[in-house]
């Protein structure tokens, strides 16, 4: 029988739960009905033996997957549910797991290739959800509602953190902290209202991925990195202090791209702080209170290939901030300025005169928006043809090592067809992912390794290969031409 107080505690949250579903009715587990709620002065501890540690009292364990799946929603009086061994997986079976304004809600440390999925994780005084010290994490499908902390990784590498909701935290909504590379954060709905909170989160961490996610935060950054070699691409950041924020305390923050972002309807759109060496380009910022672009002691920044729409103020660059470029020579050029569009006498696309401001110009300005969207220009050539291995070579698996040349900026550049002679087939498997070259329009060089099925008896064949890229502007084009229908 539960008391009174668990009770009361029970309602607050299901209101939270239930009015945010309104709105967001496509993320929100909502429990049915008067579902049961045990109430837990300790923790629940998951771990990997015959009956999931305490799973059996929570749902159903299933030990030959390592899956605890919640039968019930539970109320805590301190930390939730904690994940103790290496590839455990917590469903939450569209459960809530409330809090009463202290400590962890689900929280991971020290254990790789943990999943948790489909749960609602409310109330918790320190994080929603934690994982420390761990690799190959997957954090998918759940709601974080009103947590100190939403999502949070620490010194944790190679994970997962998809297609969560997180409203209203009361600091970082999704965080990777201190050592937290190649990370992949995608697709994720992130409102944060706190008076000191931001939405997206890396600090001192490289190679992560930030795509597709839709954020904002009203008082500090919708997207915040401060790191190295991070991409943050396709993702829309509004109605916060500052869309995306490159930089921070003097902390190393270089390398990364920013890419094909909307951005839109912050106080400063893309705001670069003691950021240097960064790429901006194949966004669209608009509707700023302030400035579009803000560079405060910031070095050697490339911002091309944007569309400025509808800002208060285009650009500021502010203390001892120097060799930010805003512009590539031609055929890459500058920037689309909804300010700047004429004249343009010689009907080359730019506008005759640069647009200048404090402490730089951009010297090819576009007439029209996506000016910029041009065929990249590909070249294929062979280095070298060898058998991998002993096993390959009595398979008759030959590799051979391309090289493809680019000599603009391409994205999505990919392997999708191949036609050969003298019945050899390709054994990689199409379409392949070669990668892209974004380097400030400069382009650069992708290897390629192709393997190919050798008949007994075949000395010599050709091998006609289809490659496929995209534009900034997210235009496909193919190599030499579209791929035969085979």
């Amino acid at each position: 029988m539960k008391s009174i107080w668990a009770k009361l505690l029970l309602i607050v949250p299901l209101i939270l739960i239930i009015a945010a579903a309104v709105i967001f009715s496509q993320f929100i587990f909502v429990p049915e009905g008067n579902a049961a709620v045990n109430v837990y002065d300790a923790n629940v501890h998951i771990y990997d033996d015959a009956t999931g540690g305490d799973c059996t009292s929570v749902g159903i364990w299933d030990w030959p997957t390592k899956t605890c799946t919640l039968t019930t929603d539970l109320l805590f009086a301190d930390n939730g549910l904690e994940i103790a061994g290496d590839g455990i997986t917590l469903d939450g079976n569209g459960h809530t797991l409330t809090g009463t304004s202290t400590g962890n809600g689900v929280y991971s440390f020290g254990y790789n290739n943990v999943t948790i999925k489909n749960v609602t994780v409310t109330g918790f005084r320190i994080k929603g959800i934690a994982i420390s010290n761990s690799n190959g994490a997957t954090v998918i499908n759940n709601n974080v509602i009103e947590d100190y902390f939403g999502i949070l990784l620490y010194n944790s590498s190679g994970n997962t953190v998809s297609g969560n909701t997180v409203l209203a935290s009361g600091n970082q909504a999704i965080s990777f902290n201190i050592n937290s590379n190649d990370n992949l954060i995608t697709n994720n709905y992130v409102r944060q209202e706190a008076s000191y909170g931001s939405g997206i989160s890396i600090w001192a961490s490289s190679g992560n991925i930030i795509r597709g996610n839709d954020v904002s935060s009203k008082k500090m950054f919708g997207i915040g990195v401060v790191g190295t070699n991070n991409d943050i691409r396709d993702n829309i950041a509004s109605n916060s202090a500052s869309g995306i924020t490159l930089g921070r305390f003097a902390q190393v923050t270089s390398g990364n791209t920013v890419v094909g972002n909307v951005i839109t309807n912050n106080k400063y759109g893309v705001w670069f702080y003691e950021g240097t060496d960064n790429i901006v380009t194949g966004n669209t910022i608009s509707n700023t209170v302030l400035n579009a672009i803000r560079v405060l002691y910031s070095d050697n920044n490339y911002i091309y290939n944007n569309k400025f729409l509808s800002n208060a103020i285009p650009v500021s660059i502010e203390g001892t901030s120097t060799g930010n470029i805003f512009n590539l020579a031609a055929p890459a050029g500058g920037n689309y300025w909804d300010t700047w569009t004429s004249p343009d006498a010689n009907g080359d696309g730019f506008v005759d005169n640069p647009l200048v401001f404090s402490g730089g110009q951009d010297g090819l300005p576009y007439t029209t928006p996506d000016g910029w969207c041009k065929k990249p220009s590909l070249n294929l050539s062979w280095q070298s043809v060898y058998w991998a291995d002993i096993a390959e070579y009595n398979a008759g698996i030959l590799s051979v090592n391309y090289t493809v040349d680019s000599f603009f900026d391409v994205y999505y550049g990919r392997i999708v067809a191949s036609v050969n002679t003298n019945a050899i087939t390709l054994v990689t498997p199409l379409p392949l992912d070669i990668g892209e070259t974004i380097n400030a329009g400069t382009g650069g060089s992708l290897p390629v390794t192709l393997k190919y099925q050798i008949p007994p008896g075949v000395t010599t064949f050709s091998s006609t290969i289809y490659a496929a890229a995209d534009d900034v502007c997210g235009n496909t084009y193919y190599y030499p031409g579209p791929p035969p229908v085979i």
